[in-house]
């Protein structure tokens, strides 16, 4: 749904449409013919839906196959631009990130927009989130990240101003994209991951090494792994698994669980199974696999309407069979079988809680 939307032909629009322009890629900058040829097509692509669409605002949909039933917002994903929208990504995130597919593709002037809305509109910006139909739980960038340390405390605003709503968002501006820690991002940061209604992730890979556990306090980190042998060598708290690098079904990798949706090559997204809405690991109050957080875990209903002491339990067991065969340590290559790594328990409280394989 679009909030907040300038009508075709208004100042207001015109401004849009010209910052949309100074903030897509500059196809003078691309060397290999084809390329610059194609980026010039999505320019013009971009900014013919800006300056034409009846309604030009800030975009906030729900629902996808992954995400399930939840409100959401993007910007645009990468550093490709003359300004960056993801400011910490890494080379090995910018190829294999999801938000820069063609689904995302298709809908990319939807996330010129929205930017360009919150550089040149602020206030109307915060005042659209204070108003805003939302569901429970909102999740902040499924394209884009936290792109300044004054827009981390925008939504620190809009996190206060909607303590009955949970946000929660990962993001890799913790860093430079090379492991530098980011000392202007860190303030505002841990404010926002110390909020009772939101959850900050990490996310972190092998170029930018595992952050220390008291970098962000309150925040939770996630390793993106390239393939079933590149595990984060320290604890984490939660890995993310490249489609393409998968060739052995995981519940977890060096003692992390593994998200449910990238725990096997050969799982498929289906409307009704597991997501992000009926999962709620990234997000939920109290985690007892991470024990780092001391809130009721009864908050926990308010956002999800699930009870964590039986989440713990019971999570996934219903969305997936046991895997064939023995545990295994290390990489099990071409089998289906578990590829824990070390110990398959939790770095924290030292318990398999998750783990479906029995080892």
């Amino acid at each position: 749904m679009m909030y907040g939307s300038f009508s075709v032909g208004s100042p207001e629009r015109r401004r849009l449409v010209k910052k949309v322009d100074e903030l897509l890629p500059d196809p003078a900058t691309i060397k290999e013919p084809k390329a610059r040829h194609d980026m010039e097509k999505r320019r013009k692509k971009v900014l013919s839906r800006v300056e034409g669409r009846p309604e030009a605002g800030v975009d906030i949909v729900v629902g996808n196959a992954k995400i399930g039933t939840m409100s959401q917002f993007s910007l645009p994903a990468g550093q490709h631009f003359r300004k960056a929208a993801c400011p910490g990504a890494t080379e090995l995130c910018e190829r294999l990130c999801y938000a820069k597919k063609i689904f995302f593709r298709m809908h990319e002037w939807r996330y010129f927009l929205n930017w360009a809305y919150v550089l040149l509109f602020p206030e109307r910006f915060l005042e659209i989130w204070r108003m805003a139909a939302l569901t429970g739980v909102v999740r902040v960038h499924v394209g884009g990240d936290y792109f300044s340390a004054d827009y981390v405390k925008m939504w620190l605003e809009i996190c206060r101003s909607r303590s009955s709503n949970r946000f929660y968002s990962y993001t890799r501006s913790w860093q430079d994209g090379h492991g530098n820690v980011r000392k202007d991002f860190l303030a505002p940061l841990r404010k926002l991951a110390t909020l009772d209604n939101s959850r900050l992730v990490l996310s972190c890979d092998r170029v930018t090494g595992v952050p220390p556990a008291d970098l962000i306090p309150g925040s939770i980190r996630a390793w993106l792994a390239r393939d079933d042998q590149d595990l984060p060598g320290m604890p984490v708290e939660l890995i993310f698994r490249d489609k393409r690098g998968m060739t052995a079904t995981a519940s977890q990798m060096g003692g992390a669980p593994v998200c449910p949706v990238e725990r096997s090559p050969k799982y498929k997204k289906i409307s009704g199974k597991i997501s992000c809405t009926n999962c709620t690991f990234c997000y939920s109050t109290g985690h007892l696999m991470f024990g780092q957080r001391d809130d009721d875990p009864s908050k926990l209903d308010m956002f999800a309407g699930l009870d964590v002491e039986e989440r713990a339990s019971s999570l996934f067991r219903e969305f997936w069979d046991r895997p064939s065969g023995p545990a295994m340590r290390g990489s099990s290559a071409a089998t289906e079988d578990c590829v824990c790594g070390a110990a398959a328990i939790c770095v924290h409280c030292r318990t398999c809680a998750l783990c479906l394989c029995g080892c």
